[in-house]
Parts: C-alpha cells; structure tokens; sequence
C-alpha cells in the first residue's frame, strides 16, 4: 500500500516543476477536539515531505491564544484570524507546494453556529460573522477541508487516557461536545458547497494509520485535480471557420459569433489530454491593460513555465471548470484578473 501511494505521489510531484501552478495547495483540517487531527496532520506533512513537496503546517492556534475564555466570540475570532493570516501568508511564498492549515476558514463557521446555539453571540453577531468568513474570497483558497469527528465519549476518552485527573475543562464535556458535533453537521450542511472540496472522515474505532490512508488518498485526487485541472475545449471543426489561419480578428460580428460557438460547444476535460489533442481548441480568456498612453507588461517569472522570464502585454488564462456560465469567457477573465493583477 505505501509502495502505491509513493508511487502516486511521485508523478505528481513531478508535475509541479511544470511552471502551471501559481499557489500552494492548501488543506484545512477542521473536526472534533481529540478527532485525531494533529497525529493526521503530523503523518500526512512527513509523507508529502519525504517524497519531495514543500510542505508548511500552520499549527492551531488555540493553544497559544492570549484569551482564555475559549466559549466567547473574542476566542474564536482570534484563532480564526490568525488562522487566515497564515493562509494569506502562504500565498505569498513561491516555494511552498502544500500549506496544512489546522482550523481554518471551515472551522471559524462550525465554532460561529456553536456560540450562536449556546446564546453567547446575537443573531446580529452571527450574521455578521458569516458574512466576513464565509465570502467566497476566502473559501476560494481552500483546496481540501478535511472534517475529522468522532462520538463524544470516545473524545473524552482520548483526552483522559494519559492525564491523571477526570475532571472535565470548559469543552472537553460530553454535552458540549455533542453540541459541537452537532454545530459541524450544521455547517457541512450550510457552508459544505462553498468550498471546493470537503471530506468527513469519523474517526470513532479508528486507528490513526487507517485515518491517515484515507487522508492521503483524498489528498493526492485533489493534488491531482490541482495539477491537472478540468479545463474548457471546443472541438477545432466547430470553430475553425470562424477564424483565420493566424493574426488578429477584429470584426465584432465574428467575435460574437466565435464567443457563441464556444458556449454551445463547450467541453471539459483534463488540461494534459487537451494539450495532447490537436482536434481541440482551448480558448484563452485575456485582457491588454492600458491606463491613458501606457500598457501594462507583466513577467512571467515561474520557474519551469513555457514563457518564464519573459514580456507579456496581457494577462489572463485557460478558462476552467469554476467558470462555467453563460459568460464563460468574461467570467473566466474576471477570475484571472482578480488572481493575477488584483482587479
């Protein structure tokens, strides 16, 4: 088994030299106190590590908040900003391949609806909680939520097997952490299609070997679908007479024509079996910025990309699954824009 899942890993790893991938894969873990999240995490960044990525792990930071009144909305907007900072941060480092996130976005939504049912926060607070965690700016960044559970009393168990007190702390109790369960199904629920991806794993009578299996094989298809995305063709023979053999077409007619054709032909497919199809065409969704008599010329500086280190006078990208709408090609655009140049 681990033979395989080196195997596996190996091609990707690969893949990541391709000059394709603008950002680090980012994984938020996110579950029940004691759910076996942090040995997981410990055993998923070793694997990743030792078979070539970059790995990061942001470490929870409830362990080390200031504020210790850990039911209060001060508490948990604390961690969970921290928690974005890291994953802000990470963005900004060209050199990571994963970035593991212990709580995170997810996490601030799930503990959200915990302090909105035990009356600690107002309707008004919730709302306004949401609003700023749950934007799609945010949930965008992440890849992969792994929500790991288990039943109460085998947390309890966990957290008491190798203290020498039973004394229960302000979450470590039965009824609490029932409520927490029940606060996580709640955001699944709500908040699951937000995100690009979420996997539930209950870890109840669960080694921590077998969790982590099922861990790094979700990982490796998001890896996968990372480094290979779904990606928008049009076959060559629904277009092709649409456009010249090469130059620029500047009637507004054919434009429009060619940009209908594209949306009622349509397909997606994996971005390595496109680049390997002559009978497809992928279409490219890309802007020239000008601001009064200047243009903007950016440089493509990813190491392993086709035109690293050179001028380009546009910006924009393959248009990809996320973009399907009726606009595709505008929506696509808006997307790399807002990726690439802020806008």
């Amino acid at each position: 088994m681990i033979g395989r899942l080196e195997e596996d890993v190996a091609k990707l790893r690969s893949q990541f030299d391709s000059g394709h991938v603008k950002h680090p894969l980012i994984i938020e873990f996110s579950g029940l106190p004691k759910a076996g999240k942090t040995r997981v995490i410990s055993i998923l960044q070793l694997f990743l590590k030792r078979n070539g990525f970059k790995v990061e792990v942001f470490i929870e930071r409830a362990s080390v908040a200031p504020i210790r009144t850990k039911g209060h909305l001060n508490f948990n907007t604390w961690v969970s900003c921290a928690s974005l900072q890291g994953m802000l941060e990470a963005l900004s480092k060209p050199e990571l391949d994963v970035f593991i996130l212990d709580r995170g976005i997810f996490d601030a939504l799930a503990w959200t609806h915990w302090l909105a049912q035990t009356g600690k926060i107002t309707s008004g607070e919730e709302e306004a909680c949401y609003g700023f965690f749950a934007m799609d700016r945010w949930a965008d960044l992440v890849d992969l939520v792994l929500v790991m559970t288990c039943d109460p009393q085998t947390s309890i168990t966990r957290e008491y097997a190798n203290q020498l007190t039973t004394k229960r702390g302000t979450i470590m109790s039965e009824d609490t952490l029932r409520q927490i369960n029940s606060s996580i199904e709640a955001t699944v629920a709500v908040h699951g299609s937000r995100f690009k991806a979420i996997e539930r794993i209950d870890t109840t009578g669960m080694q921590s070997r077998d969790t982590a299996v099922k861990v790094v094989k979700k990982t490796l298809d998001v890896l996968t679908n990372f480094l290979d995305e779904e990606i928008c063709v049009v076959p060559a023979d629904a277009v092709s007479s649409q456009l010249p053999q090469r130059g620029l077409v500047q009637d507004r007619a054919a434009i429009d024509t060619f940009v209908s054709l594209v949306n009622s032909h349509k397909q997606f497919v994996r971005r390595s079996i496109a680049e390997g199809d002559p009978t497809l065409i992928q279409p490219i969704a890309c802007a020239i910025i000008r601001w009064k008599d200047q243009i903007l010329l950016l440089r493509r500086n990813k190491k392993g990309h086709a035109l690293h280190n050179k001028y380009l006078l546009w910006a924009g990208g393959h248009v990809n699954i996320s973009d399907n709408s009726p606009a595709i090609l505008v929506t696509a655009l808006e997307r790399e824009l807002s990726e690439e140049i802020f806008i």
